[in-house]
């Protein structure tokens, strides 16, 4: 009589999905954000294809260049949704036009979000200097310091909190 032993076959192993991220704006977790690149023709496909892509990122949502950080995606999530975190901060920046409303997740992103404001608006209301290559603080500063010897109209608001829904 021989000794039969039975070989059962290895558990099949499943492989984990592919994570998935969403690229966000570090300041205002916007997904809104882009990076700059360079592109390839193929004449095979006669498409245009990725080459390579740089370190530059701009935020159209603050209107300026950030840091793109990776947020983490839920594995059953099928579109590229957000993954959301709570607004902490709340930006008003009057002007003469009205007020303009913004949210941020951090400080830095709120105190970017003025300095996008100013930015843009530097040359139009004739601040002395330039401000490309000063820190966003400063720019507040200046632009705003400015606002308040001249006209007063303009002045802005941050504040922290969480954001009802």
């Amino acid at each position: 009589m021989s000794d039969q032993s039975t070989v059962s076959a290895p558990e099949p192993t499943i492989a984990p999905a592919p994570s998935r991220v969403a690229m966000v704006c570090a300041s205002c977790g916007s997904t809104d954000v882009m990076r700059d690149a360079w592109a390839v023709w193929n004449t095979e496909t006669q498409e245009w294809e990725l080459g390579n892509v740089f370190d530059d990122a701009r935020c159209e949502n603050c209107d300026r260049e950030v840091r793109i950080d990776e947020e983490p995606l839920p594995p059953d999530t099928a579109s590229p949704a957000l993954p959301v975190k709570p607004a902490r901060f709340t930006v008003h920046i009057s002007h003469k036009q009205g007020i303009d409303l913004y949210a941020a997740k951090t400080a830095e992103g709120a105190l970017g979000i003025v300095a996008g404001f100013a930015r843009e608006w530097w040359e139009h209301e004739q601040v002395p200097g330039s401000p490309k290559n000063l820190s966003d603080a400063d720019v507040v500063k200046q632009y705003f310091d400015h606002q308040e010897t001249t006209r007063g109209e303009e002045c802005y608001e941050i504040q922290e909190g969480e954001l009802a829904e």
